[in-house]
This record gives structure tokens, C-alpha cells and sequence, in this order.
């Protein structure tokens, strides 16, 4: 009768000793695996496109600002929206110019931002004309008008723009043109009141025309340019589903309440703020 409970003896240690090294087995592999997940690479400190995209292109979003009031793009309510625009990051009061300049690859760029006071009634809102034009090397390249408008918890919208392209000192076409309400075209944020590291947001959607996004990349960043430096700017990352090479930083700052820089991240040509009344 003892060599029989020697043998199970035997195999009941046998069978320990396994699951023990099995288990053991299998916490390596775990161990391992999760060490392979915490090893990012922080190589590239731009925003995944596909994920990104997931988030912000889906049609007729939902835009809620940080009190709460709902505005749906799809159906803008004009009694939620101010006439002057005071964003911390972006002030415009009639009369102001901003002048940025850089030299890219196609050449000394000039832009110049000015606020001449006119409006434009999209969708109910009377937005305030933002006119841009730029030069590349003194030649006249493009002038658009741009919508924008507060609403009453002090983010900006974007409701379109007129374009005017140029060549060779002769307009080529309007190219980039669209306005809200217009063949499904809906406003989005040109900047939000309060701006969130992660925030995502839609700046404009015309399908096939207009489709910029933008992520929060920073808050509370330093940027140093000519003119100054200023420590409380919000870093963006833009970009748009229908030009893969169109992808830039750009850097707004309280202490000037306008963009002071942006980035072209294809091939890092950069424009800055010069001037600012």
C-alpha cells in the first residue's frame, strides 16, 4: 500500500511544480507586454492624424462652451452672439493692424491683418469682417474677407470667407471661398474662450472646400519673437483632412491678443508678429 501513495505522492508534486512554473511563465509575458506599452516614443510630438480625425470630422458636430450654453453649428441661435470681439487671445477692435513677415521657401512673406470696422449678416449674426491680404516678395497673392463673431461666453466663430486669388499681379480665381448656411457650410471655433490641453475642435466645414481642425497642443507657453516675449500663449496644431501637407503650430498670446507665430510643419517656415497697434 506505501508504493502507491509514494507515486501519487510524486505526481501531486509534479503537477504543483508545472502550474508553478506555468504561472510564472505567464507574469513575464504580462510584465513584458506592459513595458512595451509605457515605452512611447515622444519623437514626434504631432497628433496622430487617423485618431484625430475620428473626433472632428464627423458631420454637424456639437460646439459647448465651458458655461454651458449649447450652440449647435447646424442651427446658430444670433441672440448668443455679442458684437465686439474681446477674446483674451484674440482682440479686435475696429482700427487694428497686425503685420507678420517671414521668409519661406517661395520667398519674403508679408501678411497684413486689418479691422476696418465693416459687418456681414450670416445665418442672423452680424459678423465682423477680418480682412487679410498677403504678399510674397511684394506681389499681391491673396485678400480675403473673414467672418468672425463672439459668442456671449467669449468664443470666436467662424462663419467664411470671401477670397481672391492672385497670379502674376492679375486675379485667378476665388478658390477657399465659403459661407455658413451656404450648400450645408457650417461655422466652427476660430479660438474658444477658454482653451484645454486635448480640446479638438472643428474651425470650419464646408465638405471639399474648408475643413481645418485643431488640436490643443499647450497652454501657458512661452514664445519668444522680435517684438517680445510673452508667457501666456496657447500652442494649436492645425491641419486639414484635404491637404496632408497642410500642417502647422501657431502660437496666440494674451499680453498682444492676437496669433504671434506660425509654423509650417512640412517644411518649417516660420512667420512672426512685427507689428501690432
Amino acid at each position: 500500500m506505501k508504493k502507491p501513495v509514494l507515486v501519487f505522492i510524486g505526481l501531486l508534486v509534479l503537477v504543483t511544480l508545472a502550474a508553478f512554473l506555468l504561472t510564472q511563465k505567464n507574469t513575464q509575458v504580462s510584465d513584458n507586454l506592459g513595458n512595451k506599452n509605457l515605452n512611447v516614443s515622444d519623437e514626434n510630438p504631432r497628433p496622430d492624424d487617423s485618431a484625430f480625425s475620428k473626433v472632428v470630422t464627423t458631420p454637424a458636430p456639437t460646439f459647448i462652451d465651458t458655461n454651458e450654453k449649447e450652440i449647435d453649428p447646424a442651427n446658430v441661435d444670433p441672440a448668443l452672439f455679442v458684437l465686439d470681439i474681446t477674446n483674451k487671445y484674440l482682440k479686435l477692435p475696429v482700427g487694428r493692424k497686425l503685420v507678420y513677415e517671414g521668409q519661406t521657401e517661395d520667398g519674403l512673406e508679408r501678411v497684413e491683418i486689418t479691422i476696418p470696422g465693416d459687418r456681414k449678416e450670416i445665418l442672423g449674426v452680424k459678423t465682423l469682417v477680418y480682412v487679410d491680404k498677403v504678399w510674397v516678395d511684394g506681389e499681391l497673392i491673396e485678400s480675403t474677407k473673414d467672418y468672425l463673431a463672439q459668442d456671449v461666453n467669449g468664443n470666436v466663430w467662424y462663419f467664411g470667407e470671401d477670397v481672391d486669388n492672385y497670379e502674376d499681379g492679375k486675379l485667378k480665381d476665388h478658390s477657399g471661398a465659403w459661407l455658413a448656411g451656404i450648400n450645408g457650410a457650417q461655422p466652427g471655433f476660430w479660438i474658444k474662450a477658454d482653451e484645454k490641453v486635448g480640446d479638438k475642435y472643428r474651425q470650419e466645414y464646408a465638405k471639399g472646400i474648408a475643413e481645418d481642425s485643431r488640436e490643443i497642443l499647450a497652454v501657458k507657453q512661452t514664445v519668444k519673437i522680435g517684438l517680445g516675449t510673452y508667457n501666456d500663449c496657447v500652442k494649436t496644431y492645425d491641419w486639414t483632412p484635404l491637404d496632408p501637407e497642410a500642417k502647422e503650430y501657431k502660437y496666440y498670446c494674451s499680453e498682444v491678443g492676437a496669433l504671434v507665430m506660425e509654423t509650417d510643419l512640412s517644411n518649417n517656415d516660420t512667420i512672426e508678429l512685427k507689428s501690432a497697434n
